[in-house]
């Protein structure tokens, strides 16, 4: 509640469906006057009997603060008629709050379903009267925040773990926007974002060509940290949908999140790549400005990268096996832009695209990435010729490259990472993968120009631990999560101990020693994305059908030794299918705890954009 700021207190009063006296103590620290009411049964004195949430005609628009309800849309299936009466009784800034079981909030977009008749008996639903039957109703999470946008309001998902019992519950919660205080006075319409408080501008975010009206999407995840090695005891994560495009089939993709120096003064910038150019934000997501690429208009543009004097580094969608490359002309073309937008060059150094967001970087001067051949497993099904994969350098950036680095197809499937080490001038680390005879890790100490791999090939097991798509570095060493899950998945049993249990682990090794890696943690699914959060880091998984594990997986990750790592939530998938989730693609930093990451069309919600928007908060 706190964090809604002076949403739904301007009036002080809210209406309450049987509310109980310990719901009475704990909404009294936010409303000074309550209207107690419920169809049937007494709640306490000064209580109302017979209104029904699906018809609140005895009440004026804008009558109260707040509409507060615990396991009421359990028992009717008109959902839409009781939340459009909910929105139009609460006045501008209120807010609509409720709590369904966790039985009746299917993962989905179903519709309310009735699944049973209520029957009083004796000690059971006495208070229904005769012929004033009641139902039990099944509804999905999906829709019923779909509905309540569709009311009007700008509809949440807060997902709280209660920490002494560990029961999670799911709250929805929606506000009716500020803006119709505005219309009501007569006044020129203003976007919400200009009227509300910082604290809640984080969850209302418009992009200047978005239809006015449209709500952004969000999910909020509430859980206790429990372990001393954090600096903090509760973290707050929420997850939202940026609008950059009122076109709802515009393809877009997250693809950087960079501090930029250029102009003398540190500004956020998050770029989306797109056909025919990207959209760029300056404000963290909050509004997005189109850039078109001249002379590209029909080119799929995936990844992008800045370098710090501005110039920028957009890249095409890779070679596809699945069409003739004489269909594929841009695939894998690189278009250095200089800072003002012009086009300094257009090559395509190679026709495979970098994986992620650690196949690529910049120091000194030198601009690396390594691409990633779509080549089938060996021992696979997919079979075909394997294409070799590269390491390409370039001095001008990004102006012309040279290749620095090549193993063929048979050597190994594809390269995953190449990173400068930030504590090493002249370092640069490069992976490998994906069996164990195809996972290295290269090092170079001449800024990238020659690379020696750490192994000999090898078959060996233990190699797996070496499969990495994301890094992060410490003044000791190099710290990865497993893009593997190190066995077989028949042993993904958690009744197992940890040391026989299959899954993919945390892994540190120092850098003179990094053939040793010491196992800091137990994670399951592959790891694909780690991101400094500042006081520990986040780790991010992928989502696979294993015995055990379907959905991904967050953690976090402390930053001292010994390093510790806390399971934090799992994401909801609504494809039921294996998914790579952030897809190695995500900010390396977080800005006061917001930070950006690809996502999958079907994780977290079911909707087509693959730019996903993080909030984090440490209390």
């Amino acid at each position: 509640m706190p964090r809604f700021g002076r949403l739904g207190s301007s009036l002080g009063s809210a209406l309450c469906f049987a509310m109980t006296s310990h719901e009475r103590i704990l909404l009294s620290r936010y409303y000074q006057a309550f209207e107690s009411v419920s169809l049937f049964g007494t709640y306490g004195r000064e209580h109302t009997t017979g209104v029904d949430a699906r018809d609140l005609g005895r009440y004026p628009d804008g009558s109260f603060g707040a509409h507060y309800s615990c396991l009421l849309f359990d028992y009717f299936s008109e959902h839409e008629q009781a939340l459009a009466e909910a929105f139009r009784i609460l006045a501008p800034g209120g807010l609509f709050i409720t709590h369904l079981e966790g039985p009746r909030v299917e993962e989905g977009s179903g519709a309310p379903r009735v699944v049973s008749t209520i029957r009083p008996r004796s000690g059971y639903y006495e208070y229904i009267p005769d012929g004033g039957g009641m139902v039990s109703v099944k509804v999905g999470k999906e829709w019923f925040l779909e509905a309540m946008q569709r009311a009007g309001f700008e509809a949440h998902l807060f997902h709280i773990v209660d920490e002494p019992s560990g029961v999670a519950c799911d709250w929805f919660v929606g506000a009716k926007p500020l803006s119709h205080l505005a219309e009501s006075e007569g006044r020129t319409h203003r976007a919400e974002g200009d009227m509300l408080p910082q604290s809640r501008q984080e969850t209302v975010q418009r992009a200047p060509a978005v239809t006015a009206g449209a709500a952004v999407r969000s999910k909020e995840y509430s859980i206790p940290v429990r372990h001393p090695g954090f600096p903090f005891r509760h973290v707050t994560v929420t997850l939202s949908l940026p609008v950059v495009s009122d076109d709802p089939k515009k393809v877009v993709r997250f693809s950087e999140h960079v501090r930029e120096q250029g102009t003398g003064v540190a500004t956020e910038r998050v770029m989306a790549c797109s056909v025919g150019g990207y959209y760029v934000s300056d404000d963290l997501g909050v509004s997005w400005d189109w850039a078109p690429v001249k002379g590209f208009e029909r080119v799929r543009f995936v990844n992008s990268f800045s370098l710090p004097d501005g110039t920028i580094c957009l890249q095409a969608k890779g070679l596809s096996p699945k069409l003739p490359k004489e269909e594929q002309p841009h695939a894998g073309l690189l278009v250095t832009l200089a800072r003002d937008g012009t086009t300094r060059s257009a090559i395509a150094p190679s026709t495979n695209q970098w994986h992620g967001s650690s196949s690529v970087d910049f120091q000194d001067g030198v601009l690396l990435f390594c691409d990633y051949a779509l080549n089938a497993p060996k021992g696979g099904t997919a079979g075909g010729e394997r294409y070799p994969s590269a390491v390409f350098r370039s001095v001008d950036a990004g102006g012309s490259w040279s290749k620095v680095l090549e193993c063929s197809g048979e050597e190994i499937r594809h390269f995953h990472t190449v990173r400068a080490d930030p504590f090493g001038a002249g370092t640069w680390y490069l992976t490998s993968g994906d069996l164990p005879s195809e996972t290295n890790i290269f090092v170079s100490h001449d800024h990238g120009l020659s690379w020696r791999p750490s192994f000999e090939p090898s078959k060996d097991g233990s190699m797996a631990r070496f499969r990495m798509t994301d890094m992060a570095f410490t003044r000791q060493g190099l710290i990865w999560g497993s893009d593997d899950i190190l066995g077989s998945s028949k042993e993904m049993n958690p009744d197992l101990p940890l040391a026989g249990r299959t899954g993919a682990r945390m892994f540190f090794a120092p850098r003179e020693d990094i053939g040793q890696p010491v196992e800091i943690g137990y994670l399951g699914q592959p790891v694909r994305s780690i991101v400094d959060l500042g006081a520990c880091w986040l780790v991010i998984t992928q989502g696979s059908l294993y015995q055990v594990f379907t959905r991904p997986a967050v953690f976090l990750l402390t930053k001292r030794e010994p390093y510790t790592v806390q399971h934090l939530f799992d994401v909801d998938n609504y494809s039921d299918l294996v998914t790579g989730f952030t897809y190695s693609c995500a900010s390396r930093s977080a800005r006061d705890g917001v930070f950006f990451t690809v996502r999958g069309a079907k994780d977290v919600f079911d909707a087509p954009s693959n730019l996903l928007k993080w909030c984090v908060r440490f209390d």
